[in-house]
């Protein structure tokens, strides 16, 4: 039986029990997703040095850990590393065989996996202390590839503890019911390994016993070697601080990316039984699968949430645990909205009543908005949940992060210790711009229809139930399509952004200037038009339509501020999600049709709301009704004749 850490979708993923395997790893099964959302960089930053390391997912199936070591700025010392977000709380008691990691290629390079059994508290600036990690080190050659995939066994006798990347003889052994963190690790061995490196793996798994089909791979011995010297074999490829020629190593190994968690089925869950499964882009094919008894990994921990809020935040989650990074945050939102949509229609539609249809959209465009923000953090505590985990990740906390952003950037972007939890300033403000406008535009637009007592939009098909429900279906289109930029940018890990765009950026400037420009501009042609229709029921001034301010310059200025804001959200986002990390996060290529696809979807959200406003429902609805109501007057024909449609003349 395994218990491993295996390419999935959102990190941990644990779960079931699977005793006995009695056939071979199928290599043609689909695999599970890898997401490295729950993964945390911890690079050398933090002392000084400048060395940096990224988790990124190439496909479903594989996840690569890459970066540049620097040992020069710290006189020959330098590492790079990712490890586990959050609290394991894993027992591998019973794993006797130790852990074995699938390798696709890597480049002939040294690296660590660590474990830790007691994570260090926090200092006060909000770093994590040093504390004793235990380290197994190997070499896989440069050769390899999807289809020929190397193993590598770490006996537990491999993993040797260290502070600060010293040798600890004196450390308590190893705690393995209790493991707490796993992580992966690139160091200087006094200066042998600068430069960039590259490990590509496919899983990692805690194993019972040796597994012929396992041990496969290259030694530097005799080609012939006998298979009972294999545990001596691996033992020596493991062995610390050698020298890595003339090393044997049963089999190439590389960086684990992501970790999963997923609850067992209930028709597996047993009191007093553990549910432990195995998930790897090669998975095993059981013939047999017979539960055992053993200490439950289901624990009690004190949740924020009901156990069945959980339950059924955890089927949520499962639902829309696609293979595709970008599927898996796309669809919970758009789900979200629908429902949210579907929710309020059913009684709009059954009272004739459109007085919450608007407010019922803004609240759509918020709820949705702090789904994606918050949507790695929730999949991460569901998994903790579901594995029973004693403490489970927090939640980002957007007030701190306000009050320490810039400490939190600055952190991040020097490779400190970051949670993958944790929100970028891009994330914050982008997210918060959009619940600006939602709640400024939901508040405006539910009083005007508060203070009129109805919408005139809405005349011919209040009564007509299937009309009327296409209006909620396609308000749901839209705030979909709206959020596809930041839905997209809040689905990449803080950690990643921070690391691949440590600085603000030229498209940073110039969306966010386009956003506020196009905010503004729509708060201002409002606000004018409500003073105006204010005024005039005062019988300050007999005027049958507005033509000053900014309805001087074009007809809808509204509605071109409201363009023109999406389009700066669009234009900051697609600056972002160009970058090669990102675009690997997200489970793309990250060459020309990668970037291609991620703008696309950005700048669908102006094309939509143009789209909208321009054929649909905005324009040609009021055009319509002041066309009858005005269309004879003499001024008003001379207005919309030499008045732009949409976009403002101001010379």
């Amino acid at each position: 039986m395994d218990f491993g850490i295996w390419p999935s979708s959102l990190g941990f993923r644990t779960a079931r029990v699977q005793m006995e395997i009695t056939k071979a790893i199928d290599r043609r099964e689909a695999p599970e997703p890898w997401d490295s959302s729950l993964w945390v960089t911890s690079d050398d930053r933090v002392r000084g040095g400048s060395s940096q390391s990224h988790l990124s997912v190439i496909n479903p199936e594989k996840a690569r850990f890459y970066g540049h070591l620097d040992t020069k700025t710290l006189g020959g010392a330098g590492f790079a590393s990712q490890h586990s977000l959050g609290v394991l709380d894993w027992d591998l008691r019973g794993y006797d065989a130790g852990i074995v990691v699938a390798v696709a290629r890597a480049d002939g390079k040294r690296y660590a996996l660590t474990l830790k059994d007691e994570i260090p508290p926090r200092s006060g600036d909000g770093r994590e202390d040093a504390g004793v990690s235990w380290e197994a080190e190997f070499v896989v050659s440069q050769d390899g590839s999807d289809y020929d995939l190397k193993n590598v066994y770490l006996p537990w006798s491999a993993f040797k503890p260290t502070y600060r990347g010293r040798p600890k003889p004196d450390a308590k052994p190893l705690d393995l019911s209790n493991v707490k963190r796993v992580g992966l690790m690139m160091r200087s061995y006094f200066g042998d390994q600068e430069g960039d490196f590259s490990i590509e793996i496919h899983a990692i798994a805690a194993r019972r016993e040796i597994r012929d089909d396992d041990v496969r791979g290259e030694t530097a011995g005799d080609e012939d070697e006998d298979e009972d010297d294999i545990k001596a074999a691996v033992a020596e490829a493991a062995a610390p601080r050698g020298s890595p020629k003339g090393r044997r190593s049963s089999c190439g190994i590389d960086v684990v990316t992501t970790l999963q968690l997923i609850p067992a089925p209930p028709s597996l869950e047993a009191p007093s039984r553990t549910m432990i499964s195995i998930f790897s882009s090669h998975r095993s094919n059981p013939t047999k699968i017979t539960p055992v008894p053993s200490q439950t990994l289901i624990a009690s921990p004190r949740l924020t949430l009901s156990s069945a809020a959980m339950t059924l935040l955890n089927l949520f989650l499962r639902i829309t645990n696609f293979h595709s990074p970008l599927l898996r945050a796309v669809a919970p939102c758009f789900a979200t909205a629908f429902a949210i949509q579907g929710a309020v229609a059913i009684p709009s539609i059954l009272a004739g009543s459109e007085r919450f249809f608007d407010l019922s959209g803004s609240a759509t465009f918020l709820a949705v908005g702090a789904l994606s923000l918050y949507l790695p953090a929730l999949r991460a505590r569901a998994a903790a949940y579901a594995a029973g985990a004693k403490k489970l990740p927090g939640l980002p906390n957007p007030f701190e992060m306000l009050r320490g952003g810039a400490h939190a950037s600055a952190q991040a972007g020097a490779g400190a210790d970051v949670a993958a939890g944790l929100l970028s300033w891009r994330q914050l403000v982008l997210t918060g711009m959009t619940a600006a406008w939602a709640m400024r535009l939901g508040s405006f637009l539910f009083h005007r229809i508060i203070t009129a007592g109805h919408d005139s939009r809405f005349d011919s098909i209040r009564h007509n139930p299937a009309r009327f429900s296409g209006a909620f279906f396609f308000q749901a289109v839209w705030v979909s399509l709206q959020l596809m930029p930041m839905i997209m940018l809040n689905a990449v890990p803080a950690s990643v952004l921070a690391s691949a765009i440590p600085t603000v950026i030229a498209t940073d400037v110039i969306g966010i200037s386009i956003w506020l420009a196009g905010f503004a501009y729509e708060v201002l042609a409002d606000a004018q038009k409500s003073k105006w229709q204010r005024e005039k029921k005062l019988k300050l001034h007999d005027e049958e339509f507005l033509t000053s301010g900014l309805f001087s310059k074009s007809r809808f200025p509204n509605y071109f501020g409201e363009i023109t804001l999406w389009t700066g959200l669009a234009t900051a986002t697609t600056g972002i999600l160009a970058r090669l990390p990102i675009q690997q996060t997200l489970g793309l290529s990250g060459g020309p049709l990668g970037i291609l696809a991620t703008s696309t979807l950005s700048f669908v959200s102006p094309a939509f709301a143009a789209f909208l406003l321009v054929k649909v429902s905005g324009i040609p609805l009021s055009e319509a009704k002041y066309d009858k109501r005005y269309g004879d007057r003499k001024d008003y024909q001379e207005w919309k004749k030499n008045t732009p449609r949409l976009i403002p003349r101001f010379w």
